[in-house]
């Protein structure tokens, strides 16, 4: 073979690999897209296209960080899959097609590590926390593992566990997120003083945003600057942000929350309730749409919302505490006492039942 014949061979099978590689990518960018848009039935079908053996026909041969890459990619297609049949009410068969890829890539550990994130993020509060440190313990090492230990905390309602360990976050990552996580259970402890300056020294941290569609930091503004007493500059943030992104999740929450703070309890109210029929698996909205109604005085359609979430959670601490709280305020002593042993038997050292136990002396 002449050496002119071989440049065009060479130059040949390099414009195949990138036609491929251009496919996957717009594939891949509409699958994310239909998951954003809450389209979950075409993102699965998108997903699946992704995931088939041909769409990587040209990468048989590939070297070690080559092959480590593609592994990457396919994880998180997996994982997107998997989401799309969770929010279609699929969970189960989400959870089979991970394991089935765990068993197919048994090398790469990112595929077990995916599936942990999934159990926990789908319907399964009632798991054990300790099982879920043991999911995610091979893992130490990653960048957001502390993040998600953390957040198993949260959604169990175990808020002071969920503190420590977004601590442990933030000394790794000092990201807005985490010293709006740091801010907030400092917060819930009761330190007041403390989380101010934790807001506040978040929002001296990143003075500058990202761009719209990464509005990371200023969605961390939102309630950063309300905790500052900068109410209207919070809800002028909020409502940008969500012009410019109606489907940035995170602003739609963090400005429900600032609803809620201000006291307009009726528009916190519907906006939690718009984000559960969107995401029925955000436990602290249903917590928050509880309380929203209760200071609006629908106290028995908050306990009604509280007793649907503990059927769906039965182990999640604050769902208890909270409704206790609800019902003392009802004169429900009984009813209070009963939720208040069954939060302590999970919980028994909770700053929360303390200060409970505190105002009754």
């Amino acid at each position: 073979m002449n050496f002119k014949l071989h440049l065009i061979l060479a130059a040949l099978i390099i414009s195949i690999n990138l036609s491929a590689q251009t496919q996957i990518a717009n594939v891949a960018s509409m699958a994310s897209k239909q998951l954003a848009d809450k389209n979950y039935t075409a993102a699965k079908q998108s997903y699946d296209l992704l995931l088939k053996d041909e769409f990587f026909d040209l990468t048989k041969k590939l070297s070690g960080k080559e092959k480590k890459d593609k592994l990457k990619v396919i994880a998180t297609f997996e994982y997107r899959r998997a989401n799309a049949l969770a929010f279609m009410g699929q969970y189960q068969e989400g959870l089979k097609m991970l394991e089935a890829a765990e068993l197919k890539h048994s090398e790469s550990q990112l595929f077990r590590f995916y599936k942990a994130m999934y159990q926990d993020n789908f319907f399964d509060n009632a798991i054990d926390i300790e099982a879920v440190k043991t999911w995610y313990k091979p893992f130490q090492g990653y960048a957001n593992t502390a993040n998600l230990i953390a957040l198993a905390y949260e959604r169990r309602g175990m808020y002071e566990d969920a503190l420590d360990m977004y601590n442990k976050a933030l000394k790794k990552n000092k990201s807005p997120e985490n010293y709006y996580k740091v801010a907030q259970f400092t917060e819930l402890m009761g330190k007041e003083k403390d989380a101010k300056k934790l807001y506040k020294k978040g929002i001296a941290a990143f003075p500058t945003a990202p761009s719209p569609d990464n509005c990371t930091f200023e969605d961390i503004q939102i309630l950063g600057r309300y905790k500052l007493g900068e109410n209207e500059k919070a809800l002028a943030i909020g409502k940008r942000l969500m012009e410019e992104n109606p489907n940035n999740f995170r602003a739609h929450r963090y400005l429900a929350e600032l609803q809620f703070y201000t006291g307009n309890y009726t528009e916190s109210y519907l906006a939690f309730e718009k984000i559960i029929a969107d995401n029925p698996f955000s436990e602290q909205a249903f917590i928050y749409m509880a309380k929203s109604l209760h200071q609006s005085g629908q106290s028995d359609k908050a306990v009604e919302t509280l007793s649907k979430l503990i059927e769906e959670f039965p182990n999640y601490f604050a769902a208890y505490a909270e409704r206790a709280a609800i019902y003392k305020s009802q004169g429900k002593a009984e009813e209070a006492k009963a939720d208040i042993e069954k939060a302590k038997a999970l919980i028994p050292n909770h700053p929360m039942l303390q200060k409970d136990a505190a105002s009754e002396k």
